[in-house]
């Protein structure tokens, strides 16, 4: 939630810019939960989307802090609560939506703990 209102930036992981896999990947980078070797394999949304189907991908809405996904993994975010996620976007840079949003819940795959 801190990174909420930075801009977006093709590619960017923070601080000052990133996208919506860069979001994902600085959050949990700063909280100490992805190492080297899973900054390198969760780089893009659609490694994180196959990394995501590998370990059974939910369609669930999800539990804080899980990874959600849309498209073909052309959008990721972070579940936070009551149906919102955390995400980085094109037009609003890091901004929280709802999972039920038409835009979103058309689109919308599933989510997936990052851990275990």
């Amino acid at each position: 939630m801190a990174e909420r209102g930075s801009l977006w930036a093709y590619g960017a992981s923070g601080p000052s810019a990133v996208d919506c896999s860069g979001l994902v990947l600085y959050a949990f980078r700063r909280a100490g939960e992805l190492d080297a070797v899973g900054r390198g394999r969760l780089r893009s949304g659609s490694a994180m989307l196959r990394w995501a189907r590998a370990r059974g991908l939910t369609g669930a809405t999800g539990h804080r802090g899980d990874i959600v996904v849309w498209g073909s993994g052309s959008h990721v975010g972070i579940y936070l609560w009551d149906d919102t996620f955390l995400h980085a976007s094109r037009s609003d840079g890091v901004t929280v939506s709802d999972i039920h949003d038409s835009y979103y819940s058309r689109r919308y795959l599933g989510a997936r703990r990052l851990l275990n």
